[in-house]
């Protein structure tokens, strides 16, 4: 497996979320039934191994030996996307929670903490790791990622504030909450295009760095 390849599995994989994250805003109902949650836990598993693959190729294939802030922002980005697999981990734990030993299905059930504070960190250190390569876009032959890797931070940017959100609800009301399922459909409606621009933004820096490498 080479970068251009895990570029695109990871540009599927975002929209594969995205997808997934608007079908259960809107459709809620359609996941309801075993087999279809277990189809969705494993793809969402496949998904964030796939983010995972990027961002550790790109650390030991992209990242030139000099660039020292780029290499720790990979890094973090690795540590977030690793923590977010984590939570695919849990959904299929508790999906087959029958067949599991009760204390390991407790420890899951009790640890409802994590479900909010993981994608926020996450987000973070993504947003972190957009921040350092943008800045670093300034040699000749990254010049062309400057525009795609300005729009990965301002679409990261609107993804860590609504996972900020998140966490202070919960925080404030101890109680987790989904992407969209906060809040009235009205009002989900009238943000969706906000969300939308976030997941487009990052699939535009997806896209253009994948058409980049040999």
């Amino acid at each position: 497996m080479n970068l251009k390849k895990a570029t695109l599995l990871a540009a599927m994989s975002i929209s594969y979320t995205f997808l997934l994250r608007y079908m259960g805003t809107f459709l809620p109902g359609i996941f309801r039934s075993l087999p279809v949650a277990l189809a969705v836990a494993f793809l969402s598993l496949l998904a964030g191994l796939a983010i995972v693959l990027f961002f550790v190729l790109f650390f030991k294939g992209y990242v030139r030996k000099g660039q020292l802030r780029l290499k720790k922002a990979s890094i973090l980005a690795i540590i977030g996307s690793c923590a977010l697999l984590c939570l695919n981990v849990k959904s299929l734990v508790l999906i087959f929670r029958m067949y599991l030993s009760p204390y390991l299905v407790m420890y899951f059930l009790r640890s409802q903490f994590i479900d909010p504070l993981i994608p926020w960190v996450s987000s973070i250190f993504i947003l972190i790791f957009f921040i350092v390569f943008h800045q670093e876009t300034r040699h000749e032959e990254e010049i062309r990622l400057r525009k795609p890797t300005l729009f990965a931070v301002i679409g990261s940017s609107l993804a860590s504030l609504e996972r900020t959100f998140v966490v202070v609800n919960y925080l404030l009301y101890s109680k987790p909450m989904g992407w969209f399922t906060h809040l009235s459909a009205k009002t989900a409606i009238i943000l969706s295009p906000i969300y939308l621009f976030s997941f487009l933004a990052v699939l535009y820096f997806f896209v253009s760095f994948y058409r980049q490498q040999t």
